[in-house]
Protein backbone atom coordinates (compact mmCIF):
# COMPACT_ATOMS: atom_id res chain seq x y z
CA UNK A 1 0.00 0.00 0.00
CA UNK A 2 1.37 3.20 -1.07
CA UNK A 3 1.89 6.36 1.20
CA UNK A 4 -0.21 9.19 0.51
CA UNK A 5 1.30 11.92 -1.10
CA UNK A 6 1.36 15.11 1.44
CA UNK A 7 1.33 18.50 -0.44
CA UNK A 8 3.85 20.84 0.69
CA UNK A 9 1.91 23.82 2.63
CA UNK A 10 2.94 27.54 0.96
CA UNK A 11 3.64 30.59 2.55
CA UNK A 12 0.29 32.61 1.38
CA UNK A 13 -0.91 36.77 2.46
CA UNK A 14 -3.82 37.49 3.76
CA UNK A 15 -5.22 41.17 2.87
CA UNK A 16 -6.76 42.95 5.49
CA UNK A 17 -7.59 46.13 6.38
CA UNK A 18 -4.74 47.07 9.29
CA UNK A 19 -2.35 45.54 6.89
CA UNK A 20 -0.78 42.24 5.10
CA UNK A 21 -0.13 38.88 7.02
CA UNK A 22 1.28 36.02 6.41
CA UNK A 23 0.14 32.43 6.73
CA UNK A 24 0.15 28.48 5.64
CA UNK A 25 -1.96 25.57 5.99
CA UNK A 26 -0.70 22.54 7.96
CA UNK A 27 -2.82 19.43 8.57
CA UNK A 28 -5.99 21.97 7.59
CA UNK A 29 -5.20 24.15 10.33
CA UNK A 30 -4.08 27.53 9.12
CA UNK A 31 -0.87 29.05 11.20
CA UNK A 32 -0.32 32.87 11.02
CA UNK A 33 3.18 34.20 10.94
CA UNK A 34 2.38 38.00 11.80
CA UNK A 35 2.23 41.20 9.48
CA UNK A 36 4.45 41.19 5.74
CA UNK A 37 6.25 43.70 6.70
CA UNK A 38 7.73 42.15 9.54
CA UNK A 39 11.22 40.16 8.89
CA UNK A 40 10.40 37.90 12.29
CA UNK A 41 7.62 36.69 10.10
CA UNK A 42 9.38 35.44 7.09
CA UNK A 43 12.11 33.30 9.61
CA UNK A 44 8.69 31.06 11.43
CA UNK A 45 7.61 29.76 8.45
CA UNK A 46 10.86 27.86 7.48
CA UNK A 47 11.08 26.36 10.98
CA UNK A 48 7.48 24.91 11.07
CA UNK A 49 8.31 23.52 7.40
CA UNK A 50 11.69 21.85 8.33
CA UNK A 51 9.29 19.92 11.85
CA UNK A 52 6.53 19.22 9.32
CA UNK A 53 8.68 17.23 7.02
CA UNK A 54 10.84 15.77 9.63
CA UNK A 55 7.80 14.58 11.70
CA UNK A 56 6.54 12.95 7.92
CA UNK A 57 4.28 15.51 6.79
CA UNK A 58 2.50 16.53 9.52
CA UNK A 59 3.42 19.25 12.72
CA UNK A 60 4.42 17.56 15.92
CA UNK A 61 1.81 17.76 18.66
CA UNK A 62 3.09 19.41 21.34
CA UNK A 63 1.12 20.20 25.16
CA UNK A 64 4.35 21.31 26.99
CA UNK A 65 3.53 24.92 27.99
CA UNK A 66 6.78 25.45 26.63
CA UNK A 67 5.10 24.42 22.93
CA UNK A 68 2.05 26.13 23.37
CA UNK A 69 1.54 28.97 20.54
CA UNK A 70 -1.08 31.63 20.48
CA UNK A 71 -2.99 29.92 18.09
CA UNK A 72 -3.61 27.13 20.24
CA UNK A 73 -3.83 29.40 23.51
CA UNK A 74 -6.60 31.47 21.71
CA UNK A 75 -8.04 28.45 21.05
CA UNK A 76 -8.29 26.79 24.70
CA UNK A 77 -9.29 30.35 25.62
CA UNK A 78 -12.28 30.62 23.76
CA UNK A 79 -13.15 26.89 24.45
CA UNK A 80 -12.90 27.50 28.20
CA UNK A 81 -15.41 30.64 27.98
CA UNK A 82 -17.95 29.02 25.66
CA UNK A 83 -18.16 26.22 28.81
CA UNK A 84 -18.00 29.13 31.18
CA UNK A 85 -20.40 31.39 30.03
CA UNK A 86 -22.49 29.02 27.36
CA UNK A 87 -23.03 28.91 23.78
CA UNK A 88 -25.85 31.43 23.96
CA UNK A 89 -23.71 33.89 25.67
CA UNK A 90 -20.21 33.19 23.47
CA UNK A 91 -22.58 34.48 20.23
CA UNK A 92 -24.37 37.21 21.66
CA UNK A 93 -22.00 39.03 24.68
CA UNK A 94 -18.33 36.97 23.53
CA UNK A 95 -17.78 39.08 20.16
CA UNK A 96 -15.05 41.27 21.35
CA UNK A 97 -13.25 38.29 22.63
CA UNK A 98 -13.32 36.60 19.54
CA UNK A 99 -12.43 39.96 17.63
CA UNK A 100 -9.49 40.16 19.90
CA UNK A 101 -8.52 37.09 19.67
CA UNK A 102 -8.69 36.69 15.66
CA UNK A 103 -6.45 40.00 15.73
CA UNK A 104 -3.81 38.18 18.03
CA UNK A 105 -3.82 35.25 15.86
CA UNK A 106 -3.45 36.83 12.87
CA UNK A 107 -0.12 38.97 14.01
CA UNK A 108 1.63 36.54 16.22
CA UNK A 109 -0.62 32.88 15.53
CA UNK A 110 2.76 31.30 15.66
CA UNK A 111 4.46 32.70 18.13
CA UNK A 112 5.11 30.48 21.78
CA UNK A 113 2.69 32.10 23.99
CA UNK A 114 5.49 32.59 26.72
CA UNK A 115 7.50 34.71 24.90
CA UNK A 116 5.00 37.34 24.39
CA UNK A 117 5.40 40.68 25.90
CA UNK A 118 4.47 44.32 26.08
CA UNK A 119 6.53 45.15 23.21
CA UNK A 120 3.95 42.74 21.14
CA UNK A 121 0.88 44.06 22.54
CA UNK A 122 2.37 47.81 21.53
CA UNK A 123 2.33 45.99 17.67
CA UNK A 124 -0.58 44.58 18.00
CA UNK A 125 -2.45 47.46 19.10
CA UNK A 126 -0.49 49.71 16.70
CA UNK A 127 -1.97 47.56 14.09
CA UNK A 128 -5.77 48.50 14.98
CA UNK A 129 -4.74 51.96 14.69
CA UNK A 130 -3.35 52.20 11.68
CA UNK A 131 -6.59 50.23 10.48
CA UNK A 132 -8.64 53.46 10.69
CA UNK A 133 -11.74 51.88 11.72
CA UNK A 134 -11.82 50.91 15.60
CA UNK A 135 -12.31 53.97 17.96
CA UNK A 136 -10.37 54.71 21.05
CA UNK A 137 -12.88 52.68 23.57
CA UNK A 138 -13.30 49.74 21.34
CA UNK A 139 -9.41 49.34 21.04
CA UNK A 140 -8.89 49.73 24.92
CA UNK A 141 -11.63 47.06 25.43
CA UNK A 142 -9.68 44.47 23.02
CA UNK A 143 -6.54 45.03 24.27
CA UNK A 144 -8.20 44.42 28.16
CA UNK A 145 -9.44 40.93 26.47
CA UNK A 146 -6.23 40.05 25.18
CA UNK A 147 -4.85 40.90 28.79
CA UNK A 148 -7.42 38.86 30.13
CA UNK A 149 -6.68 36.27 28.27
CA UNK A 150 -3.04 35.92 29.25
CA UNK A 151 -4.27 36.37 32.62
CA UNK A 152 -6.50 33.13 32.70
CA UNK A 153 -3.66 31.31 31.10
CA UNK A 154 -0.85 32.48 34.20
CA UNK A 155 -4.12 30.64 36.36
CA UNK A 156 -3.92 28.09 34.21
CA UNK A 157 0.14 27.65 34.42
CA UNK A 158 -0.12 27.95 30.71
CA UNK A 159 2.00 30.93 31.05
CA UNK A 160 4.58 32.69 33.56
CA UNK A 161 2.72 34.97 35.68
CA UNK A 162 5.52 37.37 34.77
CA UNK A 163 3.90 37.62 31.34
CA UNK A 164 0.69 38.81 32.78
CA UNK A 165 2.37 40.86 34.81
CA UNK A 166 4.40 42.85 31.97
CA UNK A 167 1.19 42.85 29.75
CA UNK A 168 -1.08 44.86 32.80
CA UNK A 169 1.47 47.55 32.77
CA UNK A 170 0.84 48.40 29.24
CA UNK A 171 -1.43 51.51 29.61
CA UNK A 172 -4.91 52.50 27.76
CA UNK A 173 -5.09 54.79 25.23
CA UNK A 174 -6.17 58.60 26.04
CA UNK A 175 -7.64 61.41 24.28
CA UNK A 176 -6.23 62.32 21.72
CA UNK A 177 -3.46 60.22 21.65
CA UNK A 178 -2.32 58.56 18.53
CA UNK A 179 -4.85 60.65 16.70
CA UNK A 180 -7.36 58.07 17.58
CA UNK A 181 -10.97 58.29 16.62
CA UNK A 182 -13.44 58.99 19.34
CA UNK A 183 -16.60 58.25 19.22
CA UNK A 184 -19.48 61.22 19.87
CA UNK A 185 -21.95 60.08 22.94
CA UNK A 186 -25.04 58.93 21.79
CA UNK A 187 -28.08 60.90 21.43
CA UNK A 188 -31.83 59.88 21.73
CA UNK A 189 -33.30 59.61 18.39
CA UNK A 190 -36.28 62.06 17.77
CA UNK A 191 -39.92 60.80 17.24
CA UNK A 192 -39.76 61.95 13.93
CA UNK A 193 -36.69 60.75 12.41
CA UNK A 194 -38.16 57.20 13.81
CA UNK A 195 -41.55 57.32 12.69
CA UNK A 196 -39.64 58.54 8.86
CA UNK A 197 -37.48 54.99 8.82
CA UNK A 198 -39.77 52.57 9.99
CA UNK A 199 -41.39 52.17 6.91
CA UNK A 200 -38.35 50.64 5.32
CA UNK A 201 -37.39 48.34 8.22
CA UNK A 202 -38.05 44.05 7.24
CA UNK A 203 -41.34 42.71 8.33
CA UNK A 204 -41.40 42.18 11.58
CA UNK A 205 -38.58 44.04 12.86
CA UNK A 206 -40.65 47.23 12.15
CA UNK A 207 -43.07 45.58 15.07
CA UNK A 208 -40.39 45.38 17.32
CA UNK A 209 -38.96 48.74 16.88
CA UNK A 210 -42.19 49.76 17.36
CA UNK A 211 -42.71 47.74 20.55
CA UNK A 212 -39.03 48.72 21.83
CA UNK A 213 -40.12 52.27 21.46
CA UNK A 214 -43.25 52.08 23.42
CA UNK A 215 -41.93 49.77 26.46
CA UNK A 216 -38.06 51.07 26.89
CA UNK A 217 -37.04 46.83 27.09
CA UNK A 218 -33.65 45.60 25.63
CA UNK A 219 -33.73 44.16 22.01
CA UNK A 220 -33.05 40.66 23.25
CA UNK A 221 -36.39 40.73 25.65
CA UNK A 222 -38.42 41.59 22.82
CA UNK A 223 -36.85 39.09 20.27
CA UNK A 224 -37.31 35.93 22.97
CA UNK A 225 -40.90 36.94 23.94
CA UNK A 226 -43.63 34.06 23.83
CA UNK A 227 -46.99 33.96 24.39
CA UNK A 228 -47.19 32.09 27.59
CA UNK A 229 -44.47 35.25 29.05
CA UNK A 230 -47.74 37.80 28.91
CA UNK A 231 -49.69 37.93 31.94
CA UNK A 232 -52.79 39.39 30.45
CA UNK A 233 -54.74 39.21 33.53
CA UNK A 234 -55.58 43.07 33.55
CA UNK A 235 -57.16 44.37 30.28
CA UNK A 236 -55.64 47.63 30.00
CA UNK A 237 -52.02 46.61 31.15
CA UNK A 238 -50.04 43.33 30.21
CA UNK A 239 -46.76 42.09 31.71
CA UNK A 240 -43.90 40.35 31.36
CA UNK A 241 -41.86 39.22 34.09
CA UNK A 242 -37.97 37.90 33.19
CA UNK A 243 -36.44 36.56 36.39
CA UNK A 244 -32.98 36.04 33.87
CA UNK A 245 -31.70 39.15 32.25
CA UNK A 246 -29.04 41.23 31.89
CA UNK A 247 -28.53 43.03 34.93
CA UNK A 248 -30.52 40.22 37.16
CA UNK A 249 -26.89 39.14 39.20
CA UNK A 250 -26.24 42.95 40.24
CA UNK A 251 -29.97 43.50 41.32
CA UNK A 252 -31.45 40.61 42.41
CA UNK A 253 -34.68 41.34 41.50
CA UNK A 254 -37.02 40.07 38.22
CA UNK A 255 -37.00 42.84 35.55
CA UNK A 256 -41.23 43.67 34.52
CA UNK A 257 -41.99 44.85 30.96
CA UNK A 258 -45.44 46.31 30.87
CA UNK A 259 -47.48 46.89 27.55
CA UNK A 260 -49.96 49.78 27.10
CA UNK A 261 -53.14 49.59 25.04
CA UNK A 262 -50.89 50.62 21.74
CA UNK A 263 -48.42 47.90 22.36
CA UNK A 264 -51.42 45.16 22.92
CA UNK A 265 -52.79 46.01 19.25
CA UNK A 266 -49.26 45.09 18.00
CA UNK A 267 -48.79 41.96 19.87
CA UNK A 268 -52.30 40.48 19.09
CA UNK A 269 -51.64 38.85 15.62
CA UNK A 270 -48.81 37.37 17.05
CA UNK A 271 -50.74 35.73 20.38
CA UNK A 272 -52.21 33.06 18.10
CA UNK A 273 -48.94 31.03 17.73
CA UNK A 274 -48.34 27.89 19.65
CA UNK A 275 -47.88 28.98 23.68
CA UNK A 276 -44.32 27.77 23.27
CA UNK A 277 -43.00 29.54 20.45
CA UNK A 278 -41.33 33.20 19.63
CA UNK A 279 -43.50 35.77 18.58
CA UNK A 280 -40.57 37.35 16.15
CA UNK A 281 -38.80 34.23 14.23
CA UNK A 282 -36.87 35.04 10.71
CA UNK A 283 -38.39 32.11 9.25
CA UNK A 284 -41.85 34.42 9.11
CA UNK A 285 -39.92 37.39 8.03
CA UNK A 286 -38.80 35.33 5.30
CA UNK A 287 -42.32 34.75 4.09
CA UNK A 288 -43.78 37.68 5.15
CA UNK A 289 -41.46 39.53 2.89
CA UNK A 290 -42.38 36.81 -0.02
CA UNK A 291 -45.79 38.10 0.29
CA UNK A 292 -44.76 42.17 -0.02
CA UNK A 293 -43.01 41.01 -3.37
CA UNK A 294 -45.47 39.01 -4.59
CA UNK A 295 -48.34 41.36 -4.12
CA UNK A 296 -45.87 44.19 -5.36
CA UNK A 297 -45.75 42.38 -8.71
CA UNK A 298 -46.73 44.36 -12.01
CA UNK A 299 -46.30 41.29 -14.04
CA UNK A 300 -48.69 38.15 -14.25
CA UNK A 301 -47.01 34.66 -12.42
CA UNK A 302 -49.46 31.48 -13.07
CA UNK A 303 -49.79 28.92 -10.93
CA UNK A 304 -47.95 26.63 -13.72
CA UNK A 305 -44.98 28.21 -12.99
CA UNK A 306 -44.78 28.20 -9.29
CA UNK A 307 -45.78 24.49 -9.39
CA UNK A 308 -42.63 24.22 -12.13
CA UNK A 309 -39.92 25.77 -9.91
CA UNK A 310 -41.17 23.90 -6.33
CA UNK A 311 -40.99 21.05 -8.37
CA UNK A 312 -37.43 21.76 -10.01
CA UNK A 313 -36.02 23.54 -6.67
CA UNK A 314 -37.51 20.42 -4.27
CA UNK A 315 -35.54 18.02 -7.43
CA UNK A 316 -32.28 20.13 -7.45
CA UNK A 317 -32.08 19.79 -3.40
CA UNK A 318 -32.78 16.01 -3.79
CA UNK A 319 -29.75 15.33 -5.92
CA UNK A 320 -27.81 17.66 -3.44
CA UNK A 321 -27.60 20.40 -6.53
CA UNK A 322 -28.90 23.28 -4.01
CA UNK A 323 -28.96 23.61 0.07
CA UNK A 324 -32.02 23.73 1.41
CA UNK A 325 -33.18 26.88 2.20
CA UNK A 326 -32.66 27.49 6.14
CA UNK A 327 -33.27 30.31 8.55
CA UNK A 328 -32.43 31.23 12.09
CA UNK A 329 -34.41 29.82 15.23
CA UNK A 330 -34.15 33.18 16.71
CA UNK A 331 -33.55 36.79 16.15
CA UNK A 332 -30.38 38.24 18.07
CA UNK A 333 -28.97 41.86 18.29
CA UNK A 334 -27.15 41.78 14.91
CA UNK A 335 -29.82 41.26 13.20
CA UNK A 336 -31.80 44.14 14.51
CA UNK A 337 -28.74 46.27 13.88
CA UNK A 338 -28.97 45.08 10.40
CA UNK A 339 -32.26 45.95 9.88
CA UNK A 340 -32.10 49.05 10.75
CA UNK A 341 -29.10 50.22 8.58
CA UNK A 342 -30.42 49.10 5.98
CA UNK A 343 -33.24 50.97 6.66
CA UNK A 344 -31.91 54.15 7.56
CA UNK A 345 -29.42 54.33 4.33
CA UNK A 346 -33.33 53.59 2.23
CA UNK A 347 -34.82 56.22 3.90
CA UNK A 348 -32.19 59.10 3.92
CA UNK A 349 -31.86 57.53 -0.43
CA UNK A 350 -35.46 58.31 -0.67
CA UNK A 351 -35.62 61.49 0.95
CA UNK A 352 -32.35 62.53 -1.39
CA UNK A 353 -34.99 61.52 -4.14
CA UNK A 354 -37.22 63.75 -3.02
CA UNK A 355 -34.91 66.75 -2.76
CA UNK A 356 -33.71 66.27 -6.05
CA UNK A 357 -37.01 66.26 -7.75
CA UNK A 358 -37.90 69.01 -5.64
CA UNK A 359 -34.50 71.20 -7.24
CA UNK A 360 -35.83 69.61 -10.90
CA UNK A 361 -39.48 71.76 -10.46
CA UNK A 362 -40.17 74.67 -13.07
CA UNK A 363 -40.21 77.69 -10.75
CA UNK A 364 -43.84 79.61 -10.59
CA UNK A 365 -43.94 82.45 -12.99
Amino acid sequence: MTAIDRKQPELRKHVLPSGTYLYATFDGKQRRYGRGDDPRSFARYPEDLQAWEANGGSLPTGSTPESLDIDDLCDHYLAFKEKQKGEAWMQSSGNRIRYAADALKAMFGTKPAMTFGPLDLHALRLSMIEGKKLCRDEINARICKIKGLFKWASTMQLVPSSVRNALAEVEAIRDEDFGVRINAPRTDVSEEVFEATLPYVAPNLDTVLRLLWLTGARPSEILRLRPMDLDRSEDDLWAVVLKDHKTAKRTREPRILLFGPEAQELLRPFLLLPEDELLFKPEERFREQCRRKRKARTSTIYASQEHYRARMRAQAIEEGLQEPRTHAEVYDHRDLRRAVESAVKAANAARARVRKEKELLPLPT
